[in-house]
């Protein structure tokens, strides 16, 4: 189990990856919001959207 596809391929492993991946996105989203996307609603408005 070297390499992702191996433990993404394990039962729970895809959804694992699935999480990892969103909590990334959400704290990248966060992050770059308000420096990237001014004019884009807040991010606590689409956290709460979502």
């Amino acid at each position: 189990m070297t390499t992702e596809r191996g433990w993404a391929e394990t039962p729970g492993g895809a959804l694992l990856g699935s999480l990892i991946a969103d909590a990334f996105a959400r704290a990248s989203q966060h992050d770059d919001e308000p420096a990237h996307s001014p004019d884009a609603p807040s991010p606590s408005n689409v956290r709460d959207h979502h």
